[in-house]
């Protein structure tokens, strides 16, 4: 709103009846603002959790209309499928903007809808790299496309340059923490005849806790060993009685009034020692973990914001790594054991889960501090994805953080 209102007085050099409104708007003729032929507006937009149409840019209908979607990569979802399903008059067009960041994100998935013409403009073809000239002062030029490359080209098949340089989607984002290509190995060890779980591994759960209706969805991860066999994400309004049905199932008989069952399996007939149960006990999660203290069970509380030594160490003894909360290291954890082929997928896992999973993972963000890993923050995960909260990549998390028994090394985490 700013830059338009800085270029307004351009505009009206050439339609001197135009006006711009506070509310963002412009019109060619303000003597006549309902019949004027050329109107502007824009307005402030809230993102709400796991929405699939945003209303606030819904019901703006106009026989000619263009949307602009500027730095369009980071627009949520919900926001793109309210302009697509708006635009539904013949001259009715959206253009969108942006560097791709990776091939989740919401830029790339409209670049590949039908009817979309998407164009590829690569900094090769501007006119200060193809006259080697500064013909467009502070616009790319050939030298910092050489420095981007690298010494020696390095650089040149790195998510960052492929985006910013040549307009390329990349597999994942430069900073991603996890790789799609692990996703599709872990997907093929689990489908291989020949897979052997680790002899060594225990079977856990991994449960996200959600207390909403119509926000945050919870979500369970189970599996035997190292192998995932069940993902699932469900709308969880009461986090209680979701206590309630891992331990006595949706046909408990002592069910208080208004019971929620979630067709679950209960931990008992799962197989799973009650502190292999890993539950996020922070706000909304602390109804579940008590459900479960209450019924005489030791569960393991997975406290986030927790500080947590590092469990590998060299030769010497010395740390290999520090971690700026337990919640760090948990998702470090299951990134290196990914990228090191110990997890495998199961056969009868949701194939959809496991791609809404890959998406969820490629959001995050490793960003190493002089002396501590840090993951990047929920809040800001959850913008990435259109309000959407990470809760299969949590409960997937916290599942492999407890398939091994790993208090003996870090003497971290809380049971309860």
């Amino acid at each position: 709103g700013a830059e338009i209102k800085k270029k307004f007085h351009k505009l009206k050099l050439l339609h001197p009846n135009a006006k711009y409104y506070d509310s963002l708007q412009i019109v060619m003729d303000q003597a006549d603002f309902e019949k004027s032929k050329w109107k502007m507006f824009g307005k402030g937009i809230e993102v709400k959790a796991n929405e699939k149409l945003n209303v606030g840019a819904a019901g703006v209908h106009a026989e000619n209309m263009l949307y602009i979607l500027d730095e369009a990569a980071g627009i949520p979802h919900s926001i793109y499928a309210s302009v697509i399903n708006t635009s539904t008059a013949p001259n009715n067009m959206i253009l969108a903007l942006g560097n791709p960041n990776s091939q989740s994100d919401p830029l790339h998935e409209f670049a590949l809808r039908h009817g979309v013409k998407h164009v590829q403009v690569s900094a090769y073809d501007h006119p200060n790299v193809v006259t080697n000239k500064i013909l467009f002062p502070g616009a790319v030029s050939v030298d910092s496309i050489r420095m981007r490359a690298g010494k020696e080209g390095q650089d040149m098949e790195s998510p960052e340059f492929k985006s910013r340089v040549r307009g390329l989607s990349p597999k994942e984002a430069a900073n991603s923490l996890f790789k799609r290509g692990w996703f599709d190995d872990a997907e093929r060890r689990g489908m291989d005849k020949n897979f052997v779980p680790d002899p060594y591994g225990e079977n856990a759960w991994g449960v996200d806790v959600a207390h909403s209706m119509k926000g945050d969805k919870g979500a369970c991860c189970y599996g035997e060993s190292n192998m995932v066999t069940e993902l699932v994400e469900f709308v969880c309004p009461n986090a209680t009685h979701l206590g309630y049905s891992l331990i006595y199932g949706d046909d408990w008989p002592q069910a208080p009034e208004s019971y929620t069952g979630y067709g679950l399996t209960t931990f008992l007939d799962a197989g799973i020692w009650d502190e292999n149960i890993a539950i996020d006990g922070n706000g909304v999660g602390s109804g579940t973990v008590t459900a479960f203290v209450d019924a005489g069970y030791r569960i393991y509380n997975v406290i986030g914001g927790q500080d947590l030594e590092a469990i590998e160490r060299d030769a010497e003894g010395k740390l290999l790594h520090s971690f700026i909360n337990l919640r760090a290291q948990v998702i470090w954890t299951l990134a290196e054991e990914m990228r090191k082929g110990e997890i495998a997928f199961g056969p009868k896992v949701d194939r959809q889960m496991i791609k809404d999973l890959r998406h969820e993972c490629l959001v995050i963000d490793r960003v190493e501090g002089k002396t501590s890993i840090q993951i990047e923050s929920k809040d800001n995960i959850k913008r990435k994805l259109g309000g959407k909260s990470p809760n299969l990549l949590d409960a997937f998390a916290y599942w492999n953080w407890r398939r091994k028994d790993r208090r003996a090394e870090s003497g971290g985490g809380v049971s309860i």
